[in-house]
């Protein structure tokens, strides 16, 4: 069982994204990721999962792949939350990928942005040996990445408490 991260919503920017990159044992098409998540706050969270191609050991904000969100407010904190993607995308063998997860808004009023907060669960030990878990900046209410999403660090000794499924 994993162990909750920090705050990933922090009041001082409200865009914050945690980041983790994995590669794949096999060539294949991406369709879902499950991972546990809780918010504090009354008014649910539209939470953004994408995936990201790699550059340099970072994610290419240029080349995003997929893209699942979901409306949710206090999971049960036990529970696995699941981002179906409408349009699975190809991933090759060992090529790196990234996930980023942001909030995009919330469902009542994004005032909530300063009120709220949210954590993705962290895994005890090291269960993806060539990814990385990281911090940074989300694109939040924003249409794009544009000018706006940045990769600001990496911990090789930890990473999300996820699954992935290849099909």
């Amino acid at each position: 069982m994993g162990h909750f991260s920090q705050n990933q919503n922090y009041t001082i920017h409200p865009h914050s994204g945690s980041f983790q990159s994995f590669t794949t044992p096999r060539d294949g098409i991406l369709k879902r990721v499950a991972m546990r998540l809780q918010e504090s706050g009354a008014d649910p969270a539209i939470v953004r999962l994408s995936v990201f191609n790699d550059s340099n050991n970072t994610p290419d904000f240029t080349k995003q792949l997929a893209e699942k969100t979901l409306t949710f407010g206090s999971p049960d904190p036990t529970g696995e939350v699941t981002f179906t993607f409408d349009n699975p995308t190809s991933v090759a063998m060992q090529h790196r990928y990234w996930l980023m997860l942001d909030i995009a808004g919330y469902q009542y009023d994004n005032r909530n942005f300063f009120w709220n907060s949210w954590q993705n669960a962290v895994a005890s030990g090291d269960p993806y040996p060539d990814g990385f878990y990281g911090m940074g900046t989300g694109r939040g209410i924003h249409g794009s990445c544009d000018g706006i999403c940045s990769f600001s660090a990496s911990d090789t000794g930890a990473d999300w408490y996820m699954k992935i499924e290849l099909e």
